[in-house]
């Protein structure tokens, strides 16, 4: 419940009102920043494998910031990998997210990039850093050109896909992501094998 709504007050109020069965009901919440999964580091390729089954999805790895993604409506909201809300630092992601989410309500992660204003290189992740700031940020926005590479969907239209297997999540994201070259789904294949 915590990973889900990273608010202890909201589940102690749950478990106070209703003991796990309570807690059992939790799910996610447009406005409200989920816990990120983390990566497990295993030593190879096969072991990777081995570990799911035989199949997995393989993504590039981006050098951005990771951004969660919450739209209600036309409201967008931006948290970052602490859950601290990072919105007025993106406005060109948040216009973004505005034009191409095709859903009401959704969450989405993923990874933002600079991207060099002359030519179109993804540029290393200390080049968004000017982009954290308080004052100047159309400026930096001007100067720092970026591109979202969405990678996962945790929540459509009232859908919480946590709940289901992985492998619904690519597909719903790309359902709803209609975008272009300044935001759109990250590169990824389902693999089968170690080659």
């Amino acid at each position: 419940a915590y990973n889900l709504t990273s608010d202890l007050g909201d589940v102690a109020a749950a478990v106070a009102a209703g003991g796990l069965e309570r807690i059992r009901k939790v799910h996610v919440v447009v406005g409200k920043p989920i816990r990120p999964m983390l990566a497990e580091r295993l030593g190879d390729p096969a072991e990777i494998l081995n570990k799911l089954g035989g199949r997995c999805i393989a993504e590039y790895k981006y050098d951005g910031e990771r951004l969660q993604i919450h739209k209600k409506g036309k409201d967008v909201e931006i948290f970052s990998r602490r859950l601290e809300k990072i919105t007025a630092q993106y406005p060109d992601v948040v216009d973004l997210a505005r034009r191409h989410l095709k859903a009401d309500d959704a969450i989405v992660e993923g990874e933002v990039v600079a991207v060099d204003p002359e030519t179109g290189d993804l540029r290393p992740f200390q080049d968004l850093m000017p982009r954290r700031r308080k004052y100047g940020i159309e400026e930096a926005v001007a100067q720092i050109p970026t591109t979202l590479f969405a990678f996962d969907a945790i929540y459509v239209d009232g859908r919480d896909l946590t709940q289901g297997p992985y492998q619904q999540r690519p597909q719903a994201l790309a359902r709803i992501l209609k975008g272009n070259e300044r935001f759109r789904v990250a590169t990824y294949a389902e693999a089968a094998s170690v080659d």
